[in-house]
């Protein structure tokens, strides 16, 4: 069923969708209708003016993933469930996802989802691409942790240089929250246990979304009570006129309050949101290509950092303005941290390939010293490795080493070490 607004009445009417492209006969105001999808104007507060492409899609889902990172973890498993405006289930989408690794034993034990049950499933970007086809333009999605879920669902997309279509986004925990739902804690169990819910709570898709939609279902029901109530006694053809009427106000009212509560999907992933700045950096790289596809200089965003700029002119600002002393020492932290025992072995041992082991050991320990990821490195290059020198060098200024001014010039020194790397990568001499 699908909902049309009469163009001369203004009586919303629920319609099956083979109608769709017909002609007829309004049943309130008897005048002629063509039956499609246009959106209706809608008054709004100024902020929401008002819906496109007509009533939105209300769409519970949640994800399963490999893990809590969306910069390097995938989807495994998407569920999700279609409803109307007062909760009622409409349609459902299910699917497991290849997420093209090996997921983690905690995972499989968590979820009961292996390996071998993902192994001939579409990977993670068309799970996503077929549910958004699924669910149609102009959707409103709730979920839980929405920032979470919402960063995966557009990573996966992005990875493969796919833009996610426009949608809203309502975190169901804090519209409890904002409703002031009484529960022990504003999380997705401690919710449950307060509406009363009493269905599976197993850590699986498709589980989760039938807990969302009892969430969304009692939240809709405070709305609704908070809407004045048509006072009309529904008596004759002209009180059941007037209740239509009063129904319809009503249900478009809900719609209008969803709206408003709603974040854009792109919002909710965040500014930082990796996946939408790398794809950003490659969108940059290809446009400045099609542009200057002679010109060498445009291959060489790649594999540098977005941060790179930045720390070298903060580097630079350091370096001019705090000297070291003679008797300044080596800021190597406690002598009975892991990594400095390792570090010291390093310095000690005269195999290359054993102080090599022992270089890769404390910089995986967060070496708290430049000279490790300076020795390693060179040990790369050395070898001709350059993914592998690059990648140590990212690892160095992922902590806060770089910052402090004693080790300035050696932090200068790991950055245009990473400049050189660029070209090597790139294919540039």
């Amino acid at each position: 069923m699908i909902e049309f607004k009469c163009p001369h009445c203004k009586t919303i009417l629920h319609i099956p969708e083979e109608f769709i492209g017909s002609t007829g006969t309004c049943k309130n105001c008897h005048n002629s209708i063509t039956i499609d999808l246009k959106p209706a104007n809608t008054p709004g507060n100024g902020r929401n003016a008002a819906l496109p492409m007509g009533r939105p899609t209300l769409v519970v889902f949640r994800v399963e993933v490999t893990g809590p990172a969306s910069r390097k973890d995938s989807i495994i498993e998407l569920a999700a469930i279609k409803f109307d405006s007062m909760g009622q289930q409409l349609d459902t989408f299910w699917s497991l996802a290849n997420p093209d690794e090996s997921i983690p034993e905690k995972i499989v034990e968590r979820t009961n989802i292996t390996n071998d049950m993902v192994a001939q499933s579409p990977f993670s970007f068309e799970v996503v691409k077929d549910w958004f086809d699924w669910m149609g333009p102009n959707a409103i999605l709730f979920t839980d942790h929405a920032h979470f879920h919402s960063k995966f669902i557009c990573a996966s997309l992005l990875r493969e240089d796919m833009v996610s279509p426009e949608a809203k986004v309502i975190d169901v925990i804090h519209w409890a929250e904002d409703l002031e739902v009484p529960a022990q804690e504003y999380k997705l169990h401690p919710l449950l246990q307060a509406i009363g819910y009493s269905g599976p709570a197993a850590h699986r898709a498709t589980d989760s979304c039938q807990g969302l939609l009892a969430i969304v279902q009692h939240l809709l029901k405070i709305e609704l009570g908070r809407l004045p109530h048509q006072e009309q006694e529904e008596v004759g053809v002209l009180g059941k006129l007037l209740g239509r009427k009063s129904a319809a106000e009503v249900d478009e009212r809900i719609f209008v309050k969803l709206n408003s509560i709603a974040t854009t999907l792109d919002e909710m992933c965040g500014p930082n949101f990796y996946a939408k700045e790398k794809f950003e950096q490659r969108k940059r790289v290809r446009e400045r290509s099609r542009n200057a596809e002679t010109d060498p200089e445009t291959l060489l965003v790649i594999h540098i950092p977005e941060w790179y700029r930045e720390k070298k002119r903060l580097l630079q600002e350091s370096e001019q303005s705090a000297a070291l002393s003679d008797d300044e020492g080596s800021d190597i932290g406690p002598e009975d941290t892991p990594w400095t025992e390792v570090l010291m072995a390093a310095t000690e041992s005269e195999d290359s390939e054993e102080q090599r082991k022992y270089l890769m050991k404390a910089v995986s320990l967060g070496a708290r010293d430049p000279w490790p990821y300076e020795r390693l490195t060179a040990f790369f290059i050395r070898t001709r490795d350059y993914q592998s020198a690059q990648q140590v060098c990212q690892k160095y200024f992922e902590g806060e080493t770089w910052k402090l001014p004693m080790h300035a010039e050696s932090s200068l020194k790991l950055l245009q070490r990473m400049e050189k790397l660029e070209r090597k990568l790139a294919g540039v001499s």
